[in-house]
């Protein structure tokens, strides 16, 4: 019976103790392994350039990001992870 109590108390505080870590923050880490890039279309007037496609590519991995400028000629790329990149 008495180790009964011991195993009991064991799992409770396990518990306990499982449930303070759920809230604890996460690593920072990860938020550092992830950058942005913005940017404005302009034509040779220096006029916003309005739903202009814009490619960003990683010239590593080839992978490619797309997106297309607002109606102030703005782009924005986030989340993305290191590397070297061309716009």
């Amino acid at each position: 019976m008495h180790s009964s109590k011991k195993c009991a108390s064991f799992e409770f505080a396990f518990l306990a103790l499982v449930i303070m870590i759920s809230f604890l923050p996460g690593s920072a880490n990860a938020q550092l392994s992830a950058g942005s890039v913005t940017g404005t279309v302009r034509d040779a007037s220096g006029s916003a350039v309005a739903d202009a496609s814009v490619t960003l590519r990683n010239v590593e991995t080839t992978i490619e990001h797309k997106t297309v400028t607002n109606d102030a000629g703005n782009y924005v790329f986030l989340n993305l992870g290191p590397g070297k990149y061309a716009l």
